[in-house]
């Protein structure tokens, strides 16, 4: 049976490509450069500009306007009054080569009026290394652990959501010994525009910390701004009529829909960045149980030469609902395989379990 669309629909669809071709065009007027996430290791705490959850680096980091679960504490705090009422929980293991893993866990509910609050941890562990002083004498193995603990809170306004995540870090160094802690601020923004998209802003690792060593060093974090726009054509309609039993008037539910193609572009701009990075994404919602996503880096500036395309940031995954009815919470396992200069083969794997009680 051929596809039918009326009006409104077929205009509705051509404002969510107007809005995001506006937008490519006004970022794509400088010259850019694709920030790599290896790019940035040479800064204190850089795996706080990571991408946190295997959906958001499914999509290539373009989640700041689409989050709309418990990594929003990490994504975008504007998003947390917009959750759901029921308790999220969400883990990451992130294998990324050379003994090096990022664990991650989110805990977020809207608790009502208007408020919702997260919970978040976030680690990299790193493996030991030869400890070497200046003269070039070994002196034995040394190891260096950081992790980030932070609390969220947000609140809107109609359908304007902002909110803010105070983080506390901590550093170790096992030789010589030494230790390092501080505090960092995201403040985020997430709310629709013109009923058909989302935009979303937010500034993340506002903050710095301090090593407990002689000088007392204190080393400013690798600060990012990020901004997108992001749009869902609905596939499927999944609209109801309710007819009362007492007065016989009907009432229409919306369902959101089950099967759906997300569209996200964003821009980010970090520490160190001559110009803003520009990354699209698309996610296929082909059924309630089953998604797949992808993203990639548009523009970059490479070595001093502008490249469309360069490769220097791509990823793709996919996310699969269990159907377990017997179980209080529903389960979703979420996969994405992204590029990681600092790897052997090139790509890293992560993983994500999100529960939803």
């Amino acid at each position: 049976m051929p596809m039918r669309f009326n009006r409104d629909v077929v205009l509705s669809m051509r404002v969510r490509f107007s809005a995001i071709g506006i937008l490519l065009g006004l970022l794509s007027s400088c010259t850019l450069r694709v920030y790599a996430q290896s790019e940035a290791e040479g800064y204190s705490n850089s795996y706080l500009l990571r991408p946190v959850g295997a959906r958001t680096i499914g999509l290539a980091g373009a989640y700041t306007s689409g989050v709309n679960e418990a990594n929003a504490v990490f994504c975008n705090a504007g998003a947390l009054s917009q959750l759901g009422n029921n308790l999220q929980l969400s883990t990451m293991l992130s294998s990324l080569s050379y003994g090096r893993y990022q664990n991650t866990v989110a805990l977020a509910q809207n608790v009502g009026a208007g408020i919702g609050v997260g919970l978040c941890f976030n680690s990299m562990t790193n493996p030991e290394f030869a400890h070497i002083n200046a003269a070039g004498n070994t002196l034995g193995t040394a190891s260096y652990r950081e992790y980030a603990v932070g609390l969220g809170i947000g609140s809107h306004i109609g359908s304007f959501g902002f909110g803010a995540v105070a983080k506390y870090l901590s550093d170790k160094l096992s030789s010589p010994a030494t230790t390092a802690d501080g505090f960092a601020f995201d403040v985020g923004i997430k709310s629709p525009l013109a009923h058909v998209l989302n935009i979303g802003l937010t500034v993340q690792n506002i903050g710095s910390v301090k090593w407990n060593n002689s000088s007392a060093t204190k080393e400013s974090l690798p600060w990012i701004i990020r901004g997108g726009i992001s749009t869902e054509i609905p596939l499927s309609n999944d609209d109801y009529v309710q007819r009362s039993t007492s007065l016989g008037e009907s009432d229409t539910i919306h369902v959101p829909p089950t099967r759906y193609v997300m569209l996200a572009l964003e821009a980010d701009y970090a520490r160190s960045s001559t110009c803003p990075s520009i990354v699209f994404a698309a996610e296929l919602a082909a059924s309630e149980l089953l998604s797949l996503r992808a993203g990639i880096g548009l523009l970059a500036d490479e070595f001093g030469e502008t490249r469309f395309l360069p490769m220097s940031v791509y990823s793709g995954g996919f996310s699969y609902r269990f159907l377990a009815t017997d179980l209080p919470f529903q389960i979703q396992l979420d996969y994405a395989a992204s590029h990681e200069y600092s790897s052997a083969s090139a790509i890293t794997h992560h993983f994500s379990l999100v529960f939803n009680f």
